[in-house]
């Protein structure tokens, strides 16, 4: 059994934390939740992580599609008609809701973190982050276009407390390195080594959704005959140490310090992220930089107009998501 109780900002931070969110789907709500350091912290990954489910719950509508489903494609239509192009939402037709948080009663322990779910077991050096990096593989790991529902229900499964591993050798450091990390082209960043490379891992599961997306409605805007349903891979490697080894990530307090200069729609989003650039703020600056730009083609009855314009939207997302780069990335001794 789970327990969870409610204590300050000041003991959570050393521990987990989990928020609620409620996500408005064109089917009804959905309950997602997320982890993280402390309240403010864990609720804004909620959020983020609410958006990441509505990208993949958008699939089961637009496979169904493929599969030659008309209802399912003149409602997709109706709903992308309805969008307000001078303020489109981050996936047309859904909405996240803020829940509540609460802490995870973990113990206090300056060492590592052993975390399982559904039978995935993960390590890290905060127990948010072995949580999250379990439930990212267990769930994402055997997803399938359009099984939503296997996949929501495994990310909403409760919370085994995590445990101690190994506790450190070495003092903490009083530091406030930022780490910028790599997962086949996508970019995250983390206030430690494992949250980086959590984040990128997440950058790479929204990257290749907005990707696959943005090409699905490629094809569906020629009404006409259909190609295959373009492949999704949500998670690489043969295991999750397989996936954090492929991860490449720069020597700490190194920015993300390239611009995303993909050319979209006429635009040219020319960006750059802060010195503590994470997916949080690659959604923001692509979104306002690649999407909104491209939703302002939008106006007109045209079903092929609609669908083109939304599938363009998610196609140069994917490019200004995959325009950052730090560089080489050099490995940091030791890992």
């Amino acid at each position: 059994m789970t327990l969870f109780v409610f204590v300050s900002v000041a003991l959570a931070s050393e521990g987990a934390v989990v928020c609620d969110a409620r996500l408005d789907t064109p089917d009804g709500a959905v309950s997602v939740q997320a982890f993280g350091a402390d309240f403010e912290h864990a609720m804004a990954r909620t959020v983020e992580h609410a958006w990441l489910v509505a990208e993949y719950h958008q699939h089961t509508q637009l496979w169904a599609v493929f599969g030659g489903d008309s209802a399912a494609k003149s409602s997709l239509v109706s709903r992308y008609r309805e969008l307000d192009a001078s303020a489109p939402p981050r996936v047309p037709g859904y909405a996240v809701v803020e829940g509540s948080c609460s802490s995870l009663a973990v113990a206090r322990s300056d060492g590592d973190w052993d975390a399982s779910w559904s039978g995935t077991s993960a390590s890290a050096g905060e127990p948010w982050v072995a949580l999250e990096l379990a439930r990212r593989r267990a769930c994402f790991g055997p997803y399938e276009p359009g099984g939503i529902a296997e996949l929501t229900s495994c990310l909403g499964e409760s919370a085994a407390v995590p445990t101690v591993r190994r506790t450190s050798l070495s003092a903490p450091s009083k530091t406030a390195p930022w780490y910028v990390c790599n997962a086949a082209g996508w970019d995250g960043g983390g206030a430690s080594h494992d949250a980086a490379r959590l984040d990128a891992l997440e950058a790479q599961l929204l990257g290749a959704s907005r990707m696959a997306t943005g090409l699905a409605l490629g094809d569906l805007d020629q009404l006409g005959a259909l190609s295959a349903v373009p492949s999704l891979q949500a998670v690489g490697g043969a295991s999750l140490s397989a996936e954090l080894d492929a991860v490449r990530c720069a020597p700490p307090g190194r920015p993300l310090s390239t611009e995303s200069g993909a050319q979209c729609s006429g635009a040219a989003a020319a960006v750059r992220l802060s010195p503590q650039g994470d997916l949080a703020e690659v959604n923001q600056v692509c979104h306002g930089a690649a999407v909104a730009p491209t939703y302002a083609l939008l106006p007109g009855a045209d079903p092929a107009i609609v669908l083109g314009a939304v599938g363009l939207a998610a196609r140069c997302d994917a490019v200004c998501r995959r325009g950052f780069d730090a560089g080489a990335y050099p490995i940091e001794a030791g890992d």
